[in-house]
């Protein structure tokens, strides 16, 4: 479950982050940092974008638990950046010292496999 940062980034664009939230629905956040105006996109999902000062963020909302290891392309100025799953980052996760994290993150992953039986 790698990510991918492509070639065709910006220059000056620097992918800094992901975060995942599990609250009433699956979202991916994907940060990015850059001292110019950027426009993040997304095909085929529900998404906010938001920036503040040189930080960007694209939110990849409602993900269904069968996809969260689907890979999400996220393009700056229409061009491929970033490409991205929600297991990436659990995969990412447990390499942490936060133990918390870690089991949530595996916990997550034991539920993918299950409704990925179950709807397949």
């Amino acid at each position: 479950y790698g990510s991918t940062v492509h070639n065709t980034m910006p220059v000056g664009v620097t992918f800094t982050g992901a975060t995942v939230s599990l609250k009433s629905q699956t979202s991916l956040s994907l940060y990015f940092e850059s001292d110019q105006k950027i426009e993040l996109t997304c095909d085929g999902y529900t998404k906010e974008t938001k920036h503040s000062g040189k930080e960007y963020v694209i939110r990849i909302r409602n993900i269904a638990v069968y996809n969260l290891n689907k890979p999400i392309t996220v393009k700056v100025n229409g061009e491929d950046a970033v490409t991205y799953s929600p297991l990436t980052y659990c995969y990412k996760a447990q390499t942490t010292d936060n133990a918390k994290l870690v089991n949530t993150v595996k916990a997550l992953y034991n539920y993918y496999l299950a409704a990925k039986e179950y709807f397949d």
